[in-house]
This record gives structure tokens, sequence and C-alpha cells, in this order.
């Protein structure tokens, strides 16, 4: 996979992750919170990762994604809520120590 369609398709599944979020993200923001998620997804076991992104990314159907792993369409379902749920929490706390660490700069400066 080359660089521009990853990115790409990390973009969709943060859309998907943000869309329940109560506060709109600035663009800078935004884009840390894009780079920040790689990582956070790696964080997750290999079947859960799988379906997160046959799920979010190719737009697959909980019932495809479980026939493809072999697994039943209620643990798919357990593995996509506890997923998104990681990947919220694991990037709200990116997020503050972002703004955290913002703040401290600009506290140093004046």
């Amino acid at each position: 996979m080359n660089q521009n369609n990853e990115m790409e398709n990390y973009n969709v599944l943060l859309q998907q992750i943000l869309e329940t979020q109560q506060d709109i993200c600035s663009l800078k923001i935004y884009s840390y919170l894009l780079q920040e998620l790689p990582t956070s997804l790696k964080e997750l076991s290999e079947p859960v990762q799988q379906a997160v992104q046959l799920r979010y990314i190719k737009n697959k159907k909980v019932k495809e994604i479980a026939a493809h792993l072999n697994y039943s369409e209620s643990t798919i379902r357990t593995y996509l809520h506890q997923s998104m749920h990681h990947l919220k929490m694991k990037l709200n706390k990116s997020y503050r120590q972002k703004i955290d660490s913002v703040k401290q700069s600009v506290l140093l400066s004046i």
C-alpha cells in the first residue's frame, strides 16, 4: 500500500471515530490525531485490527467480516465496539497531552 492510500484509509477511520464526538476538531488537531491513529491502531490485537479495517476502511458488513475472519458476528460486533472505545480514549489522551504541551510552551515563553 502506498503512503497516500494508507493516509487516506486512516483519514476514513478517524472520521468514523470522531463521528460521535461532540466537539469539532480544528484542522491542526485533526492532522495531529491522524498522525497518531496508526500507532493507536497497532496497539489492538491482529484480529481486532483486521475487523476495524474491514468495517471502517473497506465498508464490509459484520456478517462478511465474521465469515472472513472465522468469528461469530457477536464477536465481531464486540471487537468493533471495544476498538472504537479504545481508539477514542487513546486519541483523546494524545490530544490532551498535546494541548497541555502547547499550553506549557506558551506559558514558558511569557
